[in-house]
């Protein structure tokens, strides 16, 4: 299990800039601060459900539940990013 951790948080540590960058490219320029204060307070309140949804399925099923079903919605994020955002512009 050890390496799925080294993994996760090599994953975040990877992808953390790479989405505040999306959020400066994608908002105007004069309402950067609070495109970057939107973005905070949407991800932090969805870290809390994640979270129970991951403990839950740890707990109940199995860790390698958790951690597919963190694969999958990493997937359709980057699925939904693909289809969603055309040329730095949200559709």
């Amino acid at each position: 299990m050890w390496p799925l951790f080294a993994f996760y948080g090599l994953f975040l540590a990877a992808t953390e800039g790479a989405e505040k960058a999306l959020v400066a490219d994608l908002a105007p320029h004069n309402q950067l601060s609070t495109a970057y204060g939107w973005f905070n307070m949407t991800a932090g309140a969805m870290l809390l459900p994640a979270s129970l949804v991951f403990g839950w399925l740890w707990q109940g099923i199995s860790p390698l539940a958790a951690f597919g079903f963190s694969s999958v919605c990493a997937l359709l994020a980057a699925l939904l990013l693909k289809f969603w955002v055309i040329n730095g512009k949200a559709t």
